[in-house]
């Protein structure tokens, strides 16, 4: 999620930091390729994602207590996939986080549960990037921890790249394809890998890399729900490079039009990670000698659930085994090898997909597939082989 802001007087701006010389080690949990911490607010407890590409937002169960003051303002908020929301501003009395001291920082109120996928989470709030304006953050994905300091000590090994704050404000670097620079957002608060919506990258695309499927139908996205009938692309780029500092010998690619360009946690993770947010520094340890990753094979379907169908197919690649047989995109899915999903319920869709990372409901183990679909009142057994 990212943030655009017409308000009289920019957000983030407000907020300090009454904690000095800080420095705190924190474990994170990490529930479907999300980075989430715990915070307290009021003596109570609550988790929170790691944003860097988002505002604030604390529960509305907050608008009960005394420690939301209402601004005149609004501002508005548009997630990766471009769909725009307009939110009341408020400013939040304090917030803390280990022993760090969190004071008059301005905070948008909504209430996660409602947003489905996103309550598979069980997330309160967004830790997001006003929070993180005065702190240097290092993010080690390997063992599952975050440090905040307001103090650098230069990560060892790691090279120095060139870090802004874009439109939205969350920090960009750039990415160098085919001798083109691009600014990427990084977005703690996605679990792909690159995501792309350059009208101007497409072209390049196009020409230098290779083009592997385009997947079709129904996507779940931010605070959006489920964004209506789409296309993603998957390309596969070879020998780019971050800020020319960093050589990438391959990686997938995603290209959905109009969408923002975000490096999220699948990418991120190839790096111990730091971000000098006062002195726009990005801080990139390579955790690997080369960065190379290759298309995988897949039976070529994305499932979804809803109240009516439960669990269903949402979207179809091209020149996979699902395209060559007869699924469809809206069939209600009865069963997945052996597991019985005609009654499958929203918690169980959480436990086997989202939280499992298993979109598919298969292990990527699997060589065959056997499916029984509904449609119309018929029923219909497919089985689909890797090839």
């Amino acid at each position: 999620m990212f943030s655009l802001f017409k308000p009289k007087q920019n957000p983030l701006l407000s907020g300090f930091i009454s904690s000095k010389n800080f420095s705190h080690k924190l474990h994170f949990r990490n529930d479907g390729g999300l980075i989430l911490i715990d915070i307290f607010i009021d003596q109570k407890s609550y988790t929170f994602m790691l944003d860097t590409g988002a505002f604030s937002v604390v529960p509305s169960s907050l608008l009960d207590s005394n420690l939301l003051t209402k601004y005149e303002e609004s501002i508005k908020v548009v997630d990766a996939s471009g769909h725009v929301k307009e939110q009341v501003l408020y400013q939040l009395q304090y917030l803390e986080i280990a022993d760090i001291s969190f004071k008059k920082f301005s905070v948008i109120v909504d209430d996660f549960s409602q947003y489905f996928p996103l309550s598979c989470l069980k997330f309160d709030g967004i830790l997001g990037y006003n929070f993180l304006q005065h702190i240097i953050l290092s993010i080690d994905y390997k063992d599952s921890f975050i440090h905040l300091s307001d103090t650098l000590v230069k990560p060892y090994l790691s090279k120095v790249i060139k870090m802004r704050t874009g439109k939205s404000n969350a920090p960009e670097f750039k990415l160098y394809i085919d001798n083109k620079s691009y600014w990427i957002g990084v977005d703690t608060g996605k679990n792909d890998g690159l995501m792309m919506g350059d009208k101007e990258l497409l072209q390049t695309l196009q020409k230098k890399s290779t083009f592997l499927e385009r997947t079709t139908g129904t996507f779940s996205s931010d605070f959006s729900g489920v964004n209506k009938h789409s296309f993603i692309d998957k390309y596969l780029i070879e020998n780019f490079s971050v800020d020319r500092k960093i050589l990438i010998k391959s990686y997938l690619l995603f290209y959905e039009e109009n969408s923002l360009n975000i490096a999220g946690n699948e990418f991120l993770a190839n790096f111990n990670v730091t971000i000098d947010f006062r002195k726009k520094r990005l801080y990139l340890q390579e955790l690997k000698d080369e960065i190379k990753e290759q298309n995988k094979k897949s039976f070529g379907f994305l499932t979804f659930w809803s109240e009516e169908k439960k669990l269903f197919i949402s979207a179809i690649s091209q020149d996979t085994p699902a395209y060559h047989s007869k699924l469809k995109i809206g069939d209600k899915i009865m069963s997945i090898n052996e597991l019985d999903t005609l009654n499958f319920s929203k918690e169980e869709y959480c436990r086997h997909s989202l939280l499992s990372k298993r979109v598919m409901l298969y292990n990527e183990s699997d060589k065959e597939l056997s499916i029984i679909i509904k449609r119309d009142g018929k029923l219909i057994r497919e089985k689909l082989l890797l090839f």
